[in-house]
């Protein structure tokens, strides 16, 4: 789940944690409050992948950016290093 400033911009498709994936969404130029979290289907529901709710790891990114042109934002959520890691380009 992709947020920008508190809404939902968007989401990837669903899919097995150990397979890639991703999405794209429109943001305007300026500054903005980013938090990407990534989900996971448990007992029938969904829950967000963290520390909170019995995980290892907060499997999430959040952040302020100052958005000028075209950004990518990879990120890796190591479970046996309990980080996460993250590429903006």
């Amino acid at each position: 789940m992709v947020y920008v400033d508190g809404e939902l911009a968007g989401e990837t498709s669903e899919l097995v944690q150990s397979k890639p994936n991703s999405c794209s969404v429109s943001v305007p130029r300026g500054k903005h409050s980013i938090r990407i979290v990534n989900m996971a289907f448990y007992e029938g529901d969904w829950e967000e992948h963290t520390k909170v709710n019995e995980y290892s790891i907060d499997a999430l990114y959040e952040g302020e950016i100052e958005l000028k042109k075209k950004l990518t934002i990879n990120l890796t959520f190591d479970i046996e290093k309990e980080q996460t890691f993250a590429k903006l380009k």
